[in-house]
């Protein structure tokens, strides 16, 4: 896997009523992996408590795709895809700029 390049995607689907969700895919995939976002950790501004659940569980439920992506690739995925959904400067956080 030296030189190979893996894509990944991550959104926020807001569902009425309901909690949000986040959805991880690669291009070459039909269907992204899912996650309801527990309400008690989806706050805004985007917490690290929900970072890491999140990418706990894609490397619980999805662990090929995410070890060719690595800890800190699925975590600024799911990072940036959250402040993005929140209107937030993902440049940015706990109110630090990150560079």
């Amino acid at each position: 896997m030296g030189n190979t390049t893996f894509v990944l995607g991550a959104l926020i689907a807001e569902r009425p009523g309901l909690e949000r969700e986040i959805e991880i895919s690669r291009p070459d995939e039909a269907a992204p992996w899912r996650l309801a976002l527990p309400a008690l950790l989806d706050q805004r501004p985007v917490t690290a408590a929900l970072v890491k659940y999140v990418a706990t569980r894609y490397f619980e439920e999805a662990y090929d795709d995410a070890k060719r992506v690595g800890w800190l690739g699925v975590v600024a995925v799911v990072w940036v895809a959250l402040a993005r959904a929140n209107d937030e400067g993902f440049m940015q956080w706990n109110g630090q700029l990150v560079a």
